[in-house]
């Protein structure tokens, strides 16, 4: 990736070109990925047609706006505001709207049976209380989910700019009052995207940094498999038995050993020095 921005660079695309561009060449799958996860009539192959068309017709679009508006398609004329909009807008409506045509006339009717045959973590494992795999908390997260997302779209993409409408020519302050609450917005939702994630996984990040400076875990992992073997051991009477009397065994092999090592140093200390 570094040697892919350096001949970019080179080549002398800007970070900014590259940004917008890529919604004119991926845009297309936006909407259509959407509908895969969301709805249940969505089609398979409306979706890659979908896709794929949606992102012909941006291109097009980009750069025959290009070629309108300032009479050339070089660089420079591609990556400005009218034709990079223009692209953008047609790859990421006609994708969805391709796909939403196919899954009409010809809808998959998916159950999500098979999603849930998806093998998952062991739940046992895991610190995610039950009633977060409940199936209505689900479709209620996911009604959640459609409610806001769609609200906070129109929000952005629509009445953020009809705001600036009447405006028409910035003023020195309107500019400046426009650029605070953006700076503002991003932000806040910078610090709630870094901060939040943090604080939820707060005991995960204790765990981890303790068993990095500490032998918390070590230990932790001691008890775990004493506890299992004393278990074992109280249901099984005879291996408790055995257990006992080859440590006792050890203990007195032990002890000889240490008896016999006492002796030879006895031994050669008296010996008579020549």
């Amino acid at each position: 990736m570094g040697v892919l921005a350096i001949l970019l660079n080179k080549a002398g695309v800007s970070l900014g070109w590259m940004y917008l561009a890529m919604g004119v060449f991926i845009g297309s799958a936006v909407m259509p990925v959407a509908f895969l996860l969301l709805w249940n009539k969505a089609n398979a192959k409306g979706a890659m047609t979908g896709a794929i068309a949606g992102m012909l017709l941006g291109i097009t679009t980009w750069l025959v706006v290009t070629k309108v508006e300032y009479g050339r398609v070089t660089l420079d004329t591609t990556g400005r505001n009218a034709p990079m909009l223009a692209g953008n807008l047609v790859s990421i409506l006609s994708g969805g709207a391709i796909h939403a045509i196919i899954s009409y006339l010809s809808p998959q009717n998916y159950d999500w049976v098979s999603t849930r045959h998806i093998t998952m973590v062991d739940r046992a494992n895991i610190d995610v209380p039950e009633e977060e795999f409940n199936e209505t908390k689900l479709k209620h997260a996911r009604t959640w989910i459609i409610r806001w997302g769609v609200a906070f779209t129109i929000l952005i993409a629509i009445i953020w700019p009809i705001f600036a409408l009447p405006a028409k020519v910035f003023s020195e302050g309107y500019f400046a009052f426009w650029a605070s609450i953006a700076i503002i917005w991003g932000t806040v939702g910078s610090l709630v995207i870094i901060l939040l994630p943090l604080y939820e996984s707060r005991e995960t990040i204790r765990f981890i940094l303790s068993g990095m400076f500490t032998n918390e875990i070590l230990y932790d992992k001691i008890d775990d498999i004493s506890t299992r073997v004393r278990l074992i051991m109280k249901s099984m009477p005879e291996a408790e038995r055995l257990y006992y009397q080859e440590k006792e065994q050890h203990k007195k092999d032990e002890a000889s050993e240490s008896t016999e090592k006492e002796i030879e140093k006895e031994t050669e200390n008296d010996k008579p020095i020549h």
